[in-house]
């Protein structure tokens, strides 16, 4: 099931289809981030120019203290330098008055792709309740890398199981919260079952790659916060 949730995600995306609830502009991402370092990098041309403005330097005063070339510092600023040396950096860091972790760590904090906020009109709804009883709420937009997460919250009609769901790959990893009601929870093959409850707001952690299903033995649908790594699309 995880498989045909993260296909139609992945339609809905190509396709565009921005309507109703649909949450994320993947070409808005892309132009967000153009210009920036590809892939999960600090971005050191980013802290340098924060630095500076909050500390009211320039390049060539920060050359003076740091001891490293004006043009080398606009070079790590606008991403022409792209990994320099662990001395420049170093020295780069003392000029600006921080220790050299403080400012990598800043840096780290500058890379875009380590966060992401989304607005209340940049999600959409997965419908299944029809054909197989259940609708998810997407809150997480599409993972730009593997160390992205999917977060979402599954409803379960009322006396609705959720049969067959397995991660594909190796290496995943889950958690689901229920928010408003009880889910049992199952891993299961072709002659054994493993089951056990798990009550409104208990967090159950699992490996979604093995066969599982969920169920929702009450008279009332039931919420619950379904967390995934890596994300579903």
């Amino acid at each position: 099931m995880y498989e045909e949730i993260r296909k139609e995600m992945k339609e809905k995306t190509d396709k565009k289809e921005l309507k109703g609830d649909f949450l994320f502009d993947v070409e808005r991402e892309k132009k967000r981030q153009k210009g920036l370092p590809q892939g999960a990098a600090p971005d050191f041309g980013r802290a340098i120019r924060s630095l500076l403005k909050e500390k009211k330097m320039n390049e060539l005063r920060l050359a003076e203290l740091s001891g490293v070339h004006e043009k080398s510092i606009r070079s790590i600023e606008n991403h022409s330098t792209m990994n320099p040396s662990f001395d420049t950096l170093e020295r780069i860091a003392a000029g600006l008055g921080l220790a050299l972790q403080d400012f990598i760590a800043f840096a780290w904090a500058g890379y875009r792709g380590n966060r992401y906020r989304t607005q209340p009109s940049e999600r959409w709804i997965l419908n299944y309740e029809i054909e197989k009883g259940f609708s998810i709420h997407v809150f997480s937009p599409p993972a730009m890398s593997r160390r992205d997460f999917f977060v979402g919250v599954v409803t379960v009609l009322a006396d609705k199981k959720l049969n067959y769901w397995k991660f594909p790959g190796t290496n995943a990893k889950a958690c689901i919260q229920p928010w408003d009601g009880k889910i049992v929870f199952a891993y299961h093959g072709m002659n054994w079952k493993e089951q056990e409850e798990v009550l409104a707001n208990q967090t159950l952690y699992f490996d979604p790659s093995i066969p599982h299903s969920f169920e929702n033995p009450s008279a009332s649908s039931v919420r619950m916060l379904l967390v995934t790594h890596p994300s579903l699309f």
